[in-house]
């Protein structure tokens, strides 16, 4: 089982999905992706760069098939990941991916990228300043949260002090490459694959990635996939208090097969 997360996110904030899945018997690997928590920066941080990464790491250490949950930027690598590595990948979960964002247009309108620009200046400031993990967690836990209170009030407990960690962490040209559209070059989400593939969706109303008509888009490119909607959760409901529980039901359902 290989996890990966989010822009400017780390292997960190999947710590509790990664317990609960190594008490359950998984083989588990935790990644940073490059320019995230320990791993170096790069010059390149388009989607084949982090999947020959992640390849890589696979190869190498597990040296056999795997079953890779990817949560937004981790979601996108996934699938690629996927397309290019038929024969070691044997499933995927899709976190709210990006996947169709290397549109211009599409990102545009994406209200996780709208939030990018502002995001990436923090993080600049906040590197340049040497500013405490804990004031940038006390920071980032005052932002109000897209499905109302406050980020502290809807993140598990530890998982603000690892957001903080990894902010401070990160590369913020990763961000730059989300931001005009280079981390896509090259990948084409139409692009089928044979795989099992579940994904995750957030609510369009509280500002999802992963629209209703991606999802048809790629149910037609791959009508054995599985595509879940979370009314009322937004983009980090592996990280919501309230909705980890919900996750997780669809993570052990896109599991049960390959445990059978």
């Amino acid at each position: 089982m290989v996890l990966l997360h989010g822009l400017s996110s780390s292997r960190e904030c999947w710590k509790h999905v990664a317990h609960e899945l190594a008490v359950d018997g998984w083989n588990v690997v935790q990644v940073d992706l490059r320019g995230h928590g320990e791993s170096p920066w790069a010059s390149d941080y388009g989607v084949d760069a982090y999947t020959a990464d992640v390849a890589g790491l696979i190869l190498a250490q597990l040296r056999g098939d795997a079953v890779v949950i990817g949560q937004s930027l981790g979601g996108l690598t996934a699938h690629r990941l996927a397309q290019r590595h038929p024969d070691f990948v044997r499933g995927v979960l899709l976190g709210d991916p990006p996947l169709f964002e290397g549109d211009d247009q599409l990102r545009g309108a994406s209200p996780a990228a709208a939030a990018f620009p502002a995001l990436v200046a923090r993080i600049r400031a906040w590197q340049a300043e040497g500013t405490a993990a804990e004031e940038v967690a006390d920071r980032l836990g005052a932002e109000p949260a897209a499905v109302g209170g406050t980020i502290a009030e809807r993140l598990r407990p530890g998982l603000l002090a690892a957001r903080a960690r990894a902010a401070l962490a990160f590369d913020p040209a990763a961000m730059d490459a989300a931001i005009d559209g280079r981390m896509w070059r090259g990948y084409d989400p139409r692009e089928p694959i044979d795989c099992p593939m579940t994904v995750i969706a957030a609510d369009p109303a509280v500002g999802a990635v992963f629209q209703p008509d991606r999802g048809m888009q790629i149910l037609d490119a791959n009508p054995h996939a599985v595509v879940h909607t979370m009314q009322g959760y937004g983009h980090g409901i592996h990280d919501d208090r309230d909705g980890q529980r919900l996750f997780m039901s669809v993570v052990y359902e896109f599991l049960a097969p390959f445990e059978s």
